[in-house]
């Protein structure tokens, strides 16, 4: 039985962040934002193992990673700028940018203060779950994007 529900969370402590997503097998090293203080907060609804969530962050924030989150992210910023590393390099997404990128290749990320964005995070396990009832087969191998430039 799949989970559903909504909730809505504001963290100024960097430990309790840290144990929020640790729950939720993303492992972070935060870094707060401005005068290094954190003021983060977020509106989500998890559907199976997927989620939607609305976030905000008056003070910036950042965070290290060796991601354990299999799937993608859809993140497009409504105020404010994002910036993230991977291993082809830092990559930055603007207010209308929309990003879609593989999150278990994320190992850093910052947000500026006063930032808003939606994300949409498609967990690996949904999609094979979702392309098995629409294909009548499992998928051969994890979904990821070809990288070859043409």
């Amino acid at each position: 039985m799949d989970i559903y529900g909504a909730n809505k969370l504001h963290f100024h402590d960097i430990g309790d962040a840290s144990e929020h997503f640790q729950s939720y097998d993303n492992f972070m090293s935060i870094t707060p934002g401005l005068n290094g203080t954190l003021d983060y907060g977020k509106r989500f609804c998890v559907m199976g193992t997927s989620f939607v969530s609305l976030s905000y962050s008056q003070s910036g924030w950042g965070y290290r990673t060796s991601n354990e989150l299999d799937g993608f992210s859809i993140t497009m910023p409504h105020s404010g700028f994002m910036q993230w590393r991977n291993h082809n390099g830092i990559h930055r997404a603007e207010r209308g940018a929309l990003v879609i990128a593989d999150q278990r290749e994320i190992f850093l990320a910052n947000y500026a203060a006063g930032i808003n964005y939606t994300t949409i995070y498609i967990s690996n396990a949904d999609m094979a779950k979702q392309l098995t009832l629409i294909l009548g087969y499992a998928p051969k191998s994890r979904i990821f994007f070809d990288e070859r430039i043409s």
